[in-house]
Formats: C-alpha cells, structure tokens, sequence
C-alpha cells in the first residue's frame, strides 16, 4: 500500500511521545509498504536524512510561511486571535497551510498514494480545501481539548484557569467538527475512542495503543530505592505541571527520597525546582542510564489524554511505576498488579514509601510490568493493527 503521511513533526528515535510513536511504526512496516513523508519541525524532531532513508521511500519538509513583520500586522494579528474562534495550538500549525497544500497535490499527482495519513487531529484543516483526496487515516494521539479542560480544572489563577477553559472550548468545537466530517480515526486508548465517540457516534474508531522498543528499552539492574526519577519533554504543560505538583506537594512527604528530572528543554519552571533533593537535567543524549539508576519511576500527571510511552519505557526497563490515574489513563494497568496508582499528594507519597521500603515489591511489578509490555505493548504486536487500520480505511471508502 501506498501512504502519504502528513504530520507537524519528524519522526524520531530515541525521542518523546508522538515523534517516537510514529518513527517505530513506520519502521516495523515500511518493509511491506511505501511512504511518501511530508513533515515539519514545528512539533518537535528535525529532518535526517540518514534516519528517515530506512523509514520512507521520499520525504519533504513542510515549511512555514513568514510571519508578519512591522509593528501594525503583528498588532492586527494579535487581535484577531483574541476575537477569534481558532484555538491557539491549530494557530501555530496555519503557517504551514500554503506550503503542505502544495506539497499534498504534488504527492498526490507523483506518489499516488492509496491513503493519507495525518498526524494528530488538529492537522486536518491543513487538508481542508484540497479536491479528490483518498481515504484519509487520521491519528488522534490524544484529544486536545481533554487536557484543556484539565489544566483549566488544576490551574490556581483565575485569568489562567479562564484562559485554559476558553482554549478547550475552541478546540472542542473544532475537534468535534473535525470528528463529524468523516474518515477513519485511531486512537491511543479505548478511553479516548469512547470519549471521540461521544462527540462523533458516527464516526470509524480504530485503537492502536502506543508501545515501546523492548529491546531497546531492555531490562536493568535494580537502582537505589531512594533515588526517583520522571522523564519526558519538559516544556510541556502536563509534565511542567506535574514535576512542579510533585516537588511542592508529594515530596515534603518524603524526606528519604531524591528526583531526577529528565527531558528536553526544561522550561524556567522546571528549572526553578533544582535543589538539594532535586537535579534537572535537561536534554539528554539517552534517558536510559537515569532510569536505570533509579529505584522507582513516578508519573505526578495531573493533565493529559492519550497514553503515557513514559510508564510503557519504564515498566520495559523493569523500573516499578508510581502514577496518577491520569498519568495511567488508557493502558488498563491494575492497583498493586503492575502499577501502585494515586492521586492525593498523601496517597501518591504513601506508595512512593512502599516500594522504598519493601523490596520485594519492587521486584513483583517490576517483573508483571516487563512481562505486560512484551505481551502488550511491543511496536511489532502493535504495527500489524496499525496496518489493518489502513486496510479498513480504504476499503471504508471503497
């Protein structure tokens, strides 16, 4: 089969979230199927040719226009997102428009491609406008404007908490229009299908859950108990705001324990937490060796949709994983089974405590959640029903 796949970041690897998720799935099939790649670095990853050659057949990036310059169009343009309707995360994605469209009719003409596949739901508008396209295959890492909502829910200024409830309200209406306007989805988790549907009954869900390099991300040695670690991109609002919840409200429960908190681009948030009992480390060429080094990993989340690949890399390495039910959302981990889950800053301490002090139960979820992942969530158990999801997207529309 022949896909084009448009998506605002690079694949990427070792890397984070969704640029990780798509490099492995293409990677585990792009020996039974040709990729035309049209990407931008505005989500993250940076164009390699050397990395993208055993990926796809061609590739191009997908370039912004010029912003406006001179104080009035900057001012003009100010306004109209103020007065306008268009959430401020698809703002960022519409200097891309001119370029991709270009692009896709271009592709469209020399690749052929069977099916399109977009990365992320608030990508579509990028399509919009465009005659005579083929089935389209739209990957909705997580709902936007679920984790709008949240951090509208957790937010402690008013003007903030405002500002976060007014984004999901956009996004919810575009999300909800873009789910009502046809075409095949996948999603992370059944949470998100269920939820996606609520908005959209109609619409054709397919569950490809996110999963992890099991070889890459092997088995370690146990690390030292009262040494804890969290990793991810740390300029994100859901890892910003969990890391900042931790150390302020977790972590004065737990005078033993030290952080490590590990991830690119730390914002001055983040930042601001370093101390005695806590390193930020920034970007790093391989997150391997501080999770390795660890006795527990935590997931503070308290704002998210989708599934966390973070737990998923953890529980690989043989790390037990402290989470917030949030933070576990979507990969049906079970309480005390292969995960202790908690929500209060008390409870979330009180299980940190246990797996410090009792080894052994380190070791049972460690060796459930190593088990889990090789069973469950191994890129070469998920691409086949990635795969399929092409297949029932063109025959969709057949």
């Amino acid at each position: 089969m022949r896909i084009l796949v448009l998506s605002p970041h690079f694949p990427s690897f070792p890397s984070t979230g969704a640029p990780a998720r798509l490099y492995c799935l293409l990677r585990e099939s792009a020996s039974r199927h040709q990729f035309h790649l049209l990407a931008s670095s505005t989500f993250g990853g940076q164009a390699d040719p050397q990395r993208l050659a055993p990926l796809v057949e061609s590739w191009e990036e997908v370039r912004p226009a010029a912003r406006p310059s001179g104080r009035l169009p900057r001012l003009v343009a100010s306004v109209r997102r103020r007065l306008g309707s268009t959430p401020r995360l698809v703002e960022g994605l519409l200097p891309l428009r001119n370029h991709a469209q270009e692009l896709i009719r271009r592709a469209l003409t020399a690749f052929r491609p069977d099916v399109i596949q977009v990365e992320h739901t608030i990508t579509l508008p990028l399509l919009e406008g465009i005659r005579e396209l083929p089935p389209i295959l739209t990957v909705a890492h997580d709902l936007v404007f679920r984790i709008q909502e949240r951090a509208a829910l957790v937010a402690t200024e008013a003007t903030t908490r405002a500002d976060w409830a007014e984004q999901a309200r956009r996004t919810r209406a575009l999300e909800t229009r873009l789910f009502r306007s046809g075409g095949h989805f996948v999603t992370c988790s059944e949470e998100d299908r269920a939820a996606l549907q609520d908005l959209a009954p109609a619409a054709r869900v397919t569950v490809v859950p996110n999963g992890v390099d099991v070889d890459y991300f092997g088995p370690s040695p146990p690390g030292s108990p009262q040494r804890l670690v969290f990793t991810g991109n740390m300029q994100t609002l859901p890892n910003v705001d969990a890391v900042d919840w931790f150390c302020r409200e977790v972590m004065v429960h737990l005078p033993e324990v030290s952080l490590d908190i590990v991830g690119l681009n730390p914002s001055r948030e983040v930042q601001a937490l370093a101390g005695p009992r806590v390193a930020v480390h920034g970007s790093v060429p391989d997150v391997r060796p501080f999770i390795s080094a660890a006795g527990v990993f935590v997931v503070p989340l308290r704002i998210g949709s989708g599934t966390r690949l973070k737990i998923l890399e953890a529980m690989a390495m043989g790390r037990p994983v402290v989470s917030t039910r949030v933070g576990a959302e979507g990969l049906g981990l079970r309480q005390g089974e292969e995960a202790l889950l908690a929500d209060t800053p008390r409870e979330f301490a009180q299980a940190v405590s246990s797996l410090v002090t009792d080894e052994a139960l380190r070791g049972r979820l460690a060796e459930r959640g190593r088990r889990l992942v090789e069973e469950r969530f191994s890129w070469a158990v998920l691409a086949p029903a990635m795969e399929r999801a092409y297949e029932e997207c063109v025959a969709l529309h057949a």
